[in-house]
């Protein structure tokens, strides 16, 4: 669904969660070679394996706020607070 509306199109960089029970389930493909597969050729740096998502523990991220990905050295920053109260 993200690519028929052109999201890969449209982002700078991606964070892929780990999913607890995906090898249990008997694919040939490894999640990132599946990704990769979907998203076809694209530049911006990609970040997998991340506890988030189905997996424990996850990590809560929030949406809609600017982030800055080091895929290379495994870091997230989040820039600007989640939640304000």
């Amino acid at each position: 669904m993200l690519k028929l509306h052109s999201v890969f199109d449209k982002i700078q960089g991606l964070i892929l969660g780990k999913h607890e029970h995906f090898n249990d389930l008997g694919s040939p493909f490894g999640q990132e070679e599946l990704l990769l597969e979907v998203i076809g050729d694209q530049s911006f740096p990609i970040m997998s394996n991340v506890d988030v998502g189905h997996t424990f523990p996850s990590h809560v991220f929030p949406i809609g706020i600017e982030a800055e990905l080091d895929a290379g050295n495994g870091e997230i920053v989040f820039a600007e607070k989640g939640v304000y109260y």
